[in-house]
C-alpha cells in the first residue's frame, strides 16, 4: 500500500488482523497480498470513510464499501478499523472489525 506519491504507508513492524479473528499478518508482503486478494474479488469496489477520529497516534474509522462481485452482484460492506501508527506516519497496527 502506498500513497499517490510512491511511499509506502505500511510500517516494516505492521501486524494487522482484518478481520479480527482472522489469521494475524505480520509482514508488508502479506498485508498487501491480502488487499490485492480483495480487490481482486470484484470487477468493482471502493470503500468511503463515514467517521474518522484521532488521537495522537491511534486512529478509528468507519466505513462503508460498495462494490460489484465478478458475478454481477452488487455489495454493501461496512466496518470499523482501528489503528496505530508509527512516529512516520505509517501503520503499525490495524484491526478490522
Amino acid at each position: 500500500m502506498t500513497h499517490n506519491d510512491g511511499h509506502p504507508v505500511i510500517s516494516p513492524n505492521a501486524i494487522v488482523d482484518d478481520p479480527v479473528g482472522s489469521l494475524t499478518l505480520t509482514t508488508p508482503e502479506a498485508i498487501l497480498a491480502q488487499g490485492r486478494a480483495f480487490v481482486a474479488a470484484f470487477e468493482t469496489v471502493g470503500l468511503e470513510a463515514e467517521f474518522v477520529h484521532t488521537i495522537d497516534y491511534e486512529a478509528v474509522a468507519r466505513w462503508t464499501g460498495r462494490g460489484l462481485t465478478k458475478e454481477g452482484r452488487r455489495v454493501r460492506l461496512e466496518g470499523i478499523n482501528i489503528f496505530k501508527f508509527d512516529e512516520d506516519g505509517k501503520i503499525l497496527s490495524l484491526k478490522g472489525y
